[in-house]
């Protein structure tokens, strides 16, 4: 586990913005097939939630009650916490320039966000919000995410060059950002009527993403090619599924034993799913 390092405090602004929106056809859907292999990992697995270029992998591991973050790399895994009083780390992104971004539970603080890169630990907070959760970092250092207000449902935010840009989807209970690449898009979930709808936002545009036929669609990650990972429900079940230009590919993980989604994609076009297994699926986007 690595050691306890000086948490650095960051001071951000926050502001207001909403997007209009726009519709999308959605009429192409394919069955697609990728090789998957078992991540290997000491410990009770908790979950896995993003891979970089080079494969390194993200997730969280649950031991003795306290929930520790993991950077798993060729075929060996580090354990971290947040420092000080935290009980829950939840690493949620990492992109090529090793920065991995997440959550925390602490007992003094509550649920924060934290960044961490050379092995310095910052907290992340949207200003008088009673919970920030971080879900997604580009390589170019913007990250996302949502925050949730007394009284009010989760709301999505930007951070950019140290300012907070906050945003929902019109109508929507609960806005969640999920991941952003490079050119700026963003993708995310959002949850209206009862069921939860995928969405891309990209200069105040947002583009609404449903795998067609579904009940609920959540949107993951999002690559610098614009290839974006999920999960869709219908009446057999839970499934992962990619999109790419317009088209929708199907990617369930046979060998898994169970049903699962796609947690994240690198530019390589690898998938990692929810049952802690990568696949090389070069051919699919």
């Amino acid at each position: 586990m690595t050691k306890p390092i000086s948490t650095i405090g960051i001071h951000l602004l926050l502001g207001i913005l909403v997007f209009s929106g726009i519709g999308m056809g959605q009429d192409s859907v394919v069955q697609g097939t990728c090789t998957f292999r078992s991540i290997s990992l000491v410990g009770p697995l908790f979950s896995v939630t993003a891979i970089n270029d080079v494969g390194a992998v993200v997730g969280s591991i649950s031991n003795g009650g306290v929930i520790l973050g993991f950077l798993s790399f060729n075929n060996r895994v580090a354990l971290f916490t947040f420092p000080g009083d935290s009980i829950q780390t939840f690493p949620n992104d990492i992109n090529n320039h090793a920065q991995i971004v997440g959550s925390y539970d602490s007992i003094s603080r509550g649920r924060n966000g934290f960044l961490v890169h050379d092995g310095g630990f910052q907290t992340i907070k949207v200003p008088n919000s009673s919970g920030t959760n971080i879900n997604g970092i580009s390589d170019k250092g913007d990250i996302v995410g949502a925050f949730s207000m007394p009284g009010r449902g989760l709301q999505a935010f930007l951070l950019h060059n140290g300012h907070f840009t906050s945003f929902s989807v019109p109508g929507a209970l609960s806005t969640q950002a999920g991941s952003i690449n490079i050119h700026g898009q963003i993708v995310g979930t959002y949850h209206k009527e009862g069921q939860d709808h995928g969405f891309m936002v990209r200069n105040g545009v947002f583009t609404f993403i449903d795998f067609p036929g579904a009940t609920d669609t959540e949107l993951n990650k999002i690559n610098n090619e614009g290839d974006i990972v999920g999960q869709y429900s219908n009446a057999t079940g839970l499934h992962g599924f990619a999109f790419d230009k317009g088209r929708f590919v199907t990617l369930d993980d046979r060998g898994s034993g169970s049903e699962v989604g796609l947690a994240g994609v690198n530019n390589l076009d690898q998938v990692i799913t929810k049952a802690e297994r990568v696949g090389d699926c070069h051919s699919q986007f």
